[in-house]
């Protein structure tokens, strides 16, 4: 059996939902996948299908955890549905057309970091819940193989702090597109980004 030396990351981001192909402001609202992202969902699954994973950790919202659904009907290890793996809540700008939160955003002269939905979370809230999920994650499962199926907020803050980068710099970070694969080796040395951001799954069955 090949040990890694650390916790070998792989990161999926859920499939196409309603709410992505109509540009509507998603954060924790429970949007369902469309018909394509059922399919990207069944197409990464059948990429991932030959790996091994130690256990699958995914968003308890239904478009990340139907995402894991599928990947998990090839693999034999737990599935695990974790609240702190949620997209950002947006709050009172949830199920409204994207435009009116980037508009209102505009007008205010506070770092985006600092902003807090009327009834949602700052960008600094979701990276503290998400840090400390990550810290939990590579003590618990050193030496394990992990997938995790979230959002684009999330995995971004992910990549993000794994790369000892701070919470102003998810600004660069980069557009995940649905269903995307990231492959990462964390050891004790440091950290090795085998794959970011890859959806040529979508495009070729056989990668």
């Amino acid at each position: 059996m090949f040990i890694y030396l650390g916790m070998k990351l792989t990161l999926v981001r859920h499939g196409e939902t309603w709410h992505n192909k109509n540009h509507i402001c998603q954060g924790q609202f429970n949007s369902q996948l469309t018909p394509l992202g059922i399919n990207q969902s069944k197409m990464v699954a059948e990429r991932l299908k030959n790996q091994d994973f130690d256990v699958i950790i995914s968003s308890d919202l239904d478009r990340a955890a139907n995402t894991a659904r599928e990947i998990a009907k090839y693999h034999d290890c737990e599935l695990i549905l974790d609240c702190r793996l949620r997209e950002q809540a947006k709050g009172s700008f949830e199920n409204k057309p994207s435009m009116d939160r980037k508009a209102y955003l505009e007008g205010k002269n506070i770092p985006y970091s600092d902003f807090a939905y009327e009834g949602g979370e700052s960008l600094k809230d979701t990276w503290k819940r998400v840090f400390e999920f990550l810290e939990e994650i590579k003590e618990k499962y050193t030496y394990h193989k992990v997938l995790l199926v979230s959002h684009g907020g999330p995995l971004n803050t992910i990549l993000t702090q794994l790369q000892n980068k701070c919470v102003d710099d998810l600004k660069t970070g980069i557009k995940l597109g649905n269903t995307c694969v990231s492959e990462i080796d964390i050891r004790e040395d440091g950290v090795d980004f085998i794959k970011l951001n890859c959806t040529k799954h979508l495009e070729d069955k056989n990668d």
